[in-house]
Parts: structure tokens; C-alpha cells; sequence
């Protein structure tokens, strides 16, 4: 499997390929473990053709904080069991929880917008919520199977204006 597939006169970036059945098992008996592995080597991916795409950072904050929210729970009950004064930590492991779910959300999403944009995958907004890492996978491997080219080159005009405009100089 090669790294690349050829796009006119240049090489497109390849999407990881793994069919998005077999992303679902690895998830469920990981207990969602992979999901979030598999979700930053898609934006790792996305990176590689945008790199101004902050997907990647995205997901890797949600991670931290999941660990954080872990570790907040690990210790109110750590406590809770050696017979020490109980803290309340549980609401500030919620909340942080819940700004996890919202950045890998705003992640999924910023991959969306890039395939969108740069091969021209027409992707469901609702799909992408409920299934994110999965659907996001079988349009990583439609691009593949398709050897979808890159609707925009990389350093060239987008929606019509010249990328030095764009970058405000």
C-alpha cells in the first residue's frame, strides 16, 4: 500500500484505509479506546493536506481531558475509600467531560470540513455527529477505493482568491 496515489502531475496524500466495520470492532473491544487513537490519525491525515487544520490539537485536548475527568474520579473515590473527607469532584468531572465531548465534536467536524473542501466528499452533517470516527472512515476509504483527487492543490486559489490574499498579505 502505498502512501500516495497520483493526482496530475503530483502525488495526493492517501487517507488511512481501514474499513470503518472493522474501526467499529477494534472500538468495541477496546471499550472506545481505538476510537480515539484512530480519530487523531485522521486528523493527523487531514493535517498532511491542510496544515493549518487544527483538528489534530483538537482531539488530543479532548483526550486530556478525559484523562484529567478519569483521574478527578479516581481520586474522590480513592478517598471515599480509605476513609478520608470526600470531595465533591464530581461536578467538576462532569463539566470537564463535557468540554472533552464538545472538542472532539469541533475535531470530527474540522475533518469533515477538510474532505469537504479539498476532495469534494459530500458528507451528511447529521451522520458525521451520531457516527463521527466511523463515517468520517468510510469516506476516508471511499477516497481511497475512488482515488478521489484533490478538488484545490495545495498552495493554490481557493474559492476563487489568490492564497497570499487569503493569508491577509
Amino acid at each position: 500500500m502505498t502512501d500516495s496515489f497520483p493526482n496530475g502531475d503530483r502525488q495526493t496524500p492517501q487517507p488511512p484505509s481501514m474499513h470503518w466495520a472493522l474501526l467499529m470492532v477494534l472500538s468495541i473491544v477496546t471499550f472506545g479506546f481505538f476510537n480515539y487513537v484512530w480519530a487523531l490519525r485522521q486528523a493527523w491525515f487531514i493535517r498532511k493536506v491542510e496544515k493549518k487544520n487544527v483538528a489534530m490539537l483538537e482531539i488530543a485536548l479532548s483526550i486530556a481531558l478525559m484523562a484529567i475527568s478519569g483521574a478527578l474520579n479516581l481520586l474522590n473515590l480513592w478517598n471515599a475509600r480509605t476513609g478520608g473527607e470526600v470531595m465533591d469532584l464530581s461536578s467538576t468531572g462532569q463539566l470537564l467531560w463535557l468540554f472533552q465531548i464538545l472538542m472532539f465534536t469541533f475535531g470530527i467536524l474540522l475533518i469533515r470540513k477538510a474532505l469537504t473542501e479539498w476532495y469534494g466528499v459530500r458528507m451528511n452533517l447529521t451522520m458525521t455527529l451520531f457516527l463521527h470516527v466511523f463515517y468520517v472512515q468510510y469516506h476516508m476509504s471511499r477516497i481511497v477505493k475512488l482515488q478521489l483527487p484533490l478538488s484545490r492543490p495545495y498552495e493554490s486559489e481557493v474559492h476563487g482568491m489568490p492564497s497570499a490574499i487569503r493569508a491577509g498579505n
